[in-house]
């Protein structure tokens, strides 16, 4: 499902999930809530406007 060699697959840029930039939260806001779904190839983010659910095509 993941490239062994870290590559890109894919990017949301207008999906809002947070701001967090590295591992130590602390002072800024929580990462929106996040769920996998590796078997169907999915993952879904949580943000004011709702739940947004992206379909990975294999």
């Amino acid at each position: 499902m993941c490239p062994s060699d870290g590559a890109l697959l894919g990017e949301w840029p207008d999906l809002d999930t947070g701001k967090q930039g590295s591992g130590v939260i602390h002072q800024i806001e929580r990462p929106a809530p996040f769920a996998l779904d590796r078997t169907r190839r999915r993952f879904a983010a949580g943000t004011e406007a709702g739940v947004t659910v992206i379909s990975l095509d294999g």
